[in-house]
């Protein structure tokens, strides 16, 4: 007696297969393999590239389109200015864009990333990636921000991950 025949639905990185259509589902449009190409236009418009029908880049074996399937997470410059400056350095340095929500692991990688780092009157010590991510810890960028300038901009990330799980991917993205 042979195994029950199973399937398995999962398709390139965060596609899952749809038998009634035959496409690929990614969230907010679906892909379709024989044309290699989204049914639907870039939800995102222009800030996806130009080629607003195509997967990964046009590389979908190499690259993957986050800008699909993960939330954004967003720095308001005019807002947290200070802080916005460190993460576009941070992420200019080499740090992720691209960050797991990690919470339970927040106070180990604040510890790890502040360790040796005096603190300063008047400042706090501004990490990216943010302790609550996975990504942060040991080796995250660190520098002083006016404290204010820190916990708004602090504030307002927890309040955008408000409601997603833990192990989920979001980008950062610095606006306005």
């Amino acid at each position: 007696m042979g195994l029950p025949a199973f399937f398995i639905n999962l398709r390139f990185p965060d596609q899952q297969f749809d038998a009634e259509a035959g496409t690929h589902y990614n969230y907010f449009r679906d892909y379709e393999p024989a044309s290699g190409r989204y049914i639907q236009s870039d939800p995102i418009r222009m800030r996806g590239g130009i080629a607003s029908f195509s997967y990964g880049y046009s590389e979908p074996l190499f690259d993957r389109d986050i800008y699909e399937t993960v939330p954004k997470i967003c720095v308001s410059r005019s807002r947290h200015p200070k802080s916005a400056d460190h993460v576009e350095r941070a992420q200019s340095a080499g740090q992720p864009k691209e960050v797991t929500i990690a919470r339970p692991g927040a106070p180990d990688n604040r510890r790890e990333s502040l360790a040796g780092i005096d603190t300063l009157s008047g400042y706090n010590r501004d990490e990216y990636p943010p302790a609550m991510f996975a990504e942060g810890g040991a080796g995250a960028s660190v520098e002083y921000v006016l404290a204010a300038n820190n916990r708004g901009s602090g504030s307002c990330l927890g309040h955008q991950c408000r409601g997603l799980p833990d192990d989920m991917k979001v980008l950062i993205e610095i606006v306005d």
